[in-house]
């Protein structure tokens, strides 16, 4: 279980640079939307998964402080 939450918490980490550098590789539907509209907000999905991450850290932090122990 332990290696699933960090796992997913790395992703999102991996997900928020992507959306601050306005990469879409792992969004195939928001770049089939660019292609068709030209303009994608991505500061406003990166915002989004900035708050994930920090909900996420938050409800998970006693994992990360007992992860030496597993």
């Amino acid at each position: 279980m332990f290696e699933h939450i960090t796992s997913f918490q790395k992703k999102l980490d991996l997900f928020d640079g992507q959306f601050s550098n306005s990469v879409l590789t792992h969004f195939p539907c928001l770049k089939s939307r660019k292609a068709e509209e030209a303009v994608i907000n991505c500061e406003k999905y990166g915002t989004m998964i900035k708050k994930l991450c920090a909900v996420f850290g938050y409800c998970f932090s006693d994992f990360r402080n007992l992860g030496s122990g597993f």
